[in-house]
């Protein structure tokens, strides 16, 4: 008997940390809910050739091996309640991204030091996690999963957000319904970056600035071997993209840095509604591209290039900030 047939948008992600990697954690929606956005998911394989002689015209019948799972969607980038004190809700995505966390707490002083969460790149020691992905009726369950951060972007009258494209091994797949106790409370709602609550500066120079956008460029890779099946990132080419409107060459000449090879940093900061709290993205980039695009009708300069370490692991830097 056919099931039900059931919309396309029933769907749900839980993601948990692993103690062992590869080793199933168990996440529950009520426990390990994961918001995203415009979520999708698939199954892949390798696929091994078999080129069978036949007296006739015939297709190749190959096998499937090493089956991973493959989780997208769009995910949003809001601080904490209490940075410092508290992890974002993200924080794991960034984790399994690359990046690690540091943490500052609030102390009243004096001296007042405000408290605060910052998230740098990294290329060693990167956690794993479990992901339960249910929609319309089934269940997949990915193991040893890591992940890819794309479009990270602080683009004006916008919400910050990035696209989580997530692999690990394939564990199960089956059917169970969608559960109903999905708890998405520590999911803050976001502060659009705008006029008001966006600053955009280059080298400490604030410009008219339009976008700031990172694409981390890891190279997701599940191998298989006698003893497991696992996935890291191999590699990574991490770029950026930075637009605003022209400035005056004696503030900020792109042309130079592009020649020089200098390296330049970005930074965009949003301040959340109501205040208290504040979202930093800083890029330390070289020039490697530069466009003249059409804004609004108006004149403006679009770089591009690659993110580069200076003092190793501080080529992308993700900040949640008591302000």
């Amino acid at each position: 008997m056919n099931p039900s047939i059931e919309p396309f948008t029933s769907r749900g992600l839980a993601l948990k940390r692993e103690t062992t990697e590869g080793t199933d954690a168990a996440p529950t929606a009520a426990l390990n809910a994961f918001q995203i956005l415009d979520g999708s998911s698939k199954i892949v394989a390798d696929s091994i050739d078999r080129n069978i002689d036949r007296p006739f015209f015939n297709a190749r019948r190959p096998r499937s091996t090493n089956f991973r799972g493959q989780i997208n969607g769009n995910v949003e980038v809001v601080p904490p309640q209490n940075p410092g004190s508290e992890d974002p809700a993200i924080g794991l995505a960034l984790e399994i991204a690359g990046m690690a966390k540091t943490t500052t707490a609030h102390d009243d002083g004096p001296p007042v030091v405000k408290g605060g969460t910052l998230y740098n790149a990294i290329s060693r020691l990167i956690p794993s996690a479990t992901a339960y992905w249910w929609h319309a009726g089934t269940l997949r369950k990915v193991v040893g999963a890591r992940a890819n951060i794309s479009s990270l972007s602080m683009e004006i009258d916008k919400i910050f957000m990035f696209q989580l494209a997530l692999e690990g091994a394939l564990k199960e797949f089956g059917e169970a319904a969608l559960p109903t106790d999905f708890d998405f409370s520590d999911f803050l709602e976001p502060t659009p970056y705008t006029t008001e609550s966006g600053v955009l500066t280059i080298n400490d120079f604030a410009v008219n600035g339009k976008l700031l956008s990172v694409d981390f460029g890891n190279q997701i890779k599940t191998r298989s071997h006698t003893e497991a099946r696992s996935t890291s990132i191999g590699d990574k080419q991490s770029t950026f993209k930075c637009r605003f409107y022209r400035t005056a060459l004696a503030d900020f000449d792109p042309i130079a840095k592009w020649k020089s090879g200098d390296i330049i940093e970005m930074a965009g900061t949003n301040v959340e509604l109501g205040g208290g709290r504040s979202t930093t993205l800083t890029v330390l980039g070289q020039v490697t591209g530069l466009d003249e695009p059409n804004i609004d009708n108006d004149y403006g300069w679009e770089l591009s290039g690659n993110c580069v370490a200076v003092d190793g692991n501080d080529e992308v830097q993700l900040g949640f900030n008591e302000v």
